[in-house]
């Protein structure tokens, strides 16, 4: 059990993990890592168990542990846990039958989380904070116990010397303020002796008194500040050593020397008795009595003296105690009244007889009506009451621990899970007299494992869509390849180019929108915003989808206002937007349908909408048509494909630029409308000159180029293709290779991959212009596509950066262009 330091704290909040896997243990940690929350693996449970025994705010177990021998081992650890500890634990489960006999283990366990792998982010890391939160409130209370229970020890011992002392503190044992106490025990004391003055002081430093209780007979104050050496250095030497100073004249003693008789006579003292009070070896108190005249003391005086100062002592103590007493007991009451747990006690026959004031305010019925059985009626969900009864009372006739989970209604109406555990408190001749017992709220727990499957049931169908649509176009491009193999007829070779385009075509898009998926879930995309008409954007869309449209036989109708509306947005973006509407419009019609594709200014926004006569989306599937992998499965017999994700990323980007995305249909067949609104803003101070066509043509004279790809298919390729244009072209397969044949073939242009054997294509490009290469023109031929990518390729030596697959006609004229 960690104490209560600093590092005991921190041993307290760590989440310790079992992992037979190094993979697990990574992509926990580091989940958690990220999250700001500490974490510590092990590879054995001999570890873990001495790890537990030092603290853990909770344990990461993978499912297969609780089938292992070790895990008798940590059942015991959890059966002798105190009673106010229930360490909480998160099991990954595998889902796998060969596991079922561990059910049974898990559900006698009064705290644990599953989490189905492949584990996911945030219910990781929500589950973990729920299970440290819990873990923090455990500890909390046991420290409040445990201050409770000290500050009553202080308070028996102090009324045990109270007691032994009655006579003397018949007066003084009702006050609780300190300063009562000394000024009435300094009274007492001063009326009992016939002194001129008592005084009670505290010391700070071992050398000031701090006089704070003061009995006067015609004689000054001295409440106060005082160095206790002003009134000498035997008298402070004394002090420090525990022993009591006696003075019985102050002109005569020959301890006091003529330095020292000032503060004497500025106090009118001529005899004194002045008792130190030593706590832990420490000069703590005095009390000190005084005489305007010479006095000879008596050594029960002294003694005398010497009681009272302890009793003044004790008495503080005890005042001291009672306050802190009744502070703690209010930060406890607050502590009860505040933790998300609901307090319930029942007799031993299992009728209630106690709900705290937690089940009163969440269920808004008074605790009254709920007593005996009557809560299962009132608050329990219908659907769980049969099985909580069974469990009650079958947990009542055996006498033993009551673990279920169950929903309760709230005063809203509204049901929420709860994990309710009773415990049956024993007496002394081992029958039970009471149950015990809390109810946590799990509901976001188990929501988040209800999420969790559903998640896990999205990502299996569409990682079941995703392999039938890479199968679609790759079986047209196999087909289209053995049709040139078979046959040099022009008509087959102008066919099979055709269908190879197109289908690689559609695989780019498709890797395009699964990448700015994950690109906008990570927060990796930033818009290049610039003031913009709609309507070339929609015309450039047209464009991008017109083949689809043509293919299908649709008639296509574009409305539109005559004049310009200015929006703020990425116009590369915003027609990606719109294709993806048009695409989804074009698929999802029979041939030879209606699409109509309008925009309009609309209350300070430009609203654009693209509508169909297609199959219709089902009422009940509109809210989920914009969710990540929602299949847009809008007819039975659909020959059009699509990821699901089309959607998300419209309505992603859509909310990146301010603006917002809606859906409306009328139902199965009767065609769909999809509406995307901007802001509008004002229109440019100058409008930008249009983009001049380009054309590619072929270059007058050949070029020296280097292809550099460790993919021998992919660099031969481009090998064949340009030097069918005329350019003098070498292949390399790697880093080495490559600089090898630059420095005999001196390429003009390169075009270079990234990922290389030997070297990557970054340290290549450095080599090649530290190598003198520096007005050759590099382009980066990659796979890797986001902002971070061609930063990087800039920055080492790249003039250009083009995506695989590579757009031939783009390559082709900027070379042209470059040359």
């Amino acid at each position: 059990m960690p104490d209560d330091s600093d590092e005991g704290r921190r041993l307290a909040r760590r989440v310790l993990m079992l992992a037979p896997t190094p993979r697990d243990a990574a992509m926990a940690q580091s989940i958690l890592a990220e999250s700001g929350i500490e974490s510590a693996v092990f590879d054995s449970f001999s570890r873990l168990s001495e790890a537990i025994e030092a603290g853990a705010g909770t344990l990461v177990l993978m499912e297969e542990f609780f089938a292992s021998d070790d895990a008798r081992g940590l059942l015991e650890i959890l059966a002798r846990q105190p009673a106010w500890s229930s360490l909480p634990l998160i099991v990954f489960s595998s889902g796998r039958p060969g596991l079922s006999q561990v059910g049974p283990i898990l559900r006698s366990l009064p705290s644990v989380v599953l989490l189905e792998r492949p584990v996911r982010i945030e219910p990781l890391v929500s589950a973990v904070r729920a299970a440290l939160s819990a873990r923090e409130k455990q500890y909390e209370i046991h420290r409040h116990l445990e201050e409770l229970e000290r500050s009553g020890e202080a308070i028996r011992r102090s009324e045990a010397k109270l007691r032994f002392l009655a006579e003397l503190d018949a007066e003084t044992r009702p006050l609780s303020e300190p300063s009562a106490i000394t000024s009435l025990t300094a009274r007492l004391l001063g009326e009992h002796l016939g002194v001129d003055r008592c005084a009670y002081a505290e010391v700070e430093g071992e050398d000031v008194f701090v006089i704070t209780g003061n009995y006067l007979r015609d004689v000054p104050s001295i409440v106060g500040r005082w160095p206790v050496a002003a009134f000498g250095r035997e008298c402070a030497r004394q002090m420090l050593a525990n022993e009591p100073y006696v003075v019985t004249d102050t002109d005569t003693d020959p301890r006091i020397g003529p330095d020292d008789l000032p503060a004497y006579r500025a106090t009118t003292i001529r005899a004194v008795i002045c008792v130190p009070l030593h706590k832990a070896g420490r000069f703590t108190a005095a009390m000190a009595v005084h005489q305007t005249t010479p006095r000879g003391w008596t050594p029960e005086e002294v003694e005398l003296v010497q009681l009272v100062v302890s009793r003044v002592w004790e008495s503080l103590e005890r005042a001291r105690a009672v306050r802190g007493l009744r502070e703690s007991e209010q930060r406890y009451r607050t502590l009860a009244e505040n933790v998300q747990q609901l307090f319930w006690t029942c007799l031993p026959d299992g009728r209630c007889d106690y709900l705290s004031r937690q089940w009163v305010d969440y269920t808004g019925i008074l605790e009254e009506d709920q007593l005996g059985l009557a809560w299962l009626s009132l608050v329990i969900h219908p659907d769980d009451r049969e099985r909580t009864l069974k469990v009650w009372m079958d947990a009542v006739q055996d006498r033993a621990t009551y673990d279920v989970n169950y929903r309760i209604r709230g005063a809203d109406g509204g049901y929420r899970w709860f994990k309710t555990r009773g415990t049956p408190i024993r007496g002394d001749s081992g029958t039970i007299v009471k149950w015990f017992g809390t109810c946590t709220d799990i509901d976001v727990q188990v929501k988040a494992e209800e999420s969790l499957r559903e998640s896990d049931r999205k990502k299996d169908e569409f990682l079941a869509m995703l392999a039938h649509e890479l199968r679609n176009p790759l079986s047209a491009v196999g087909n289209a390849v053995q049709v040139v193999r078979r046959s040099q007829a022009p008509e087959h070779l102008e066919w099979a180019k055709d269908v190879i385009d197109k289908h690689v075509q559609s695989l780019t898009r498709m890797i395009d929108d699964l990448l700015d998926v994950s690109r906008i879930t990570r927060g990796k995309i930033e818009l290049k915003k610039e003031t913009l008409d709609v309507l070339p954007v929609l015309g450039d869309a047209v464009e991008t989808v017109r083949p689809l449209i043509d293919d299908r036989g649709h008639d296509l109708t574009i409305a539109h206002s005559s004049h310009p509306m200015w929006v703020s947005a990425d116009p590369q973006r915003l027609e990606q937007v719109v294709v993806n509407l048009l695409n989804n419009a074009a698929k999802y019609t029979e041939a030879g349908g209606k699409i109509t594709l309008s925009a309009r200014p609309d209350a300070g926004s430009v609203a654009i909408t693209v509508a169909d006569n297609g199959s219709g989306i089902p009422p009940e599937k509109i809210p989920e048509m914009f969710q990540l992998f929602a299949q847009g499965d809008r007819s039975i017999a659909r020959t059009e494909g699509g990821l699901g994700i089309g959607l998300t990323l419209v309505k992603n980007l859509v909310e990146m630029h301010g603006g917002s995305v809606t859906a409306r249909s009328d139902g199965v067949g009767k065609g769909s409308e999809f509406t995307v609104r901007l802001p509008a803003v004002g229109a440019p101070r100058a409008e930008r000159p249009a983009k001049a066509a380009g054309g590619v043509e072929r270059p007058q004279t050949g070029a020296r180029v280097l292809v550099v790809d460790d993919n021998e298919d992919s660099a031969r390729g481009l090998v064949r293709l340009l030097t069918m244009l005329g350019h003098d072209v070498e292949a390399a397969l790697d880093g080495p290779s490559a600089i090898e044949a630059a420095l005999r073939h001196r390429p003009e242009f390169v075009l270079l991959d990234i990922g290389l054997p030997g070297m990557d294509g970054y340290e290549v490009a450095e080599r090649l212009r530290a190598e003198g290469f520096t007005d050759a023109t590099i382009i980066d031929v990659s796979g890797y596509g986001e902002e971070a990518a061609r930063k990087r390729s800039r920055d080492a030596g790249f003039n250009h950066h083009l995506v695989k697959p590579v757009d031939y006609d783009r390559l082709v004229a900027l070379i042209r262009r470059e040359h």
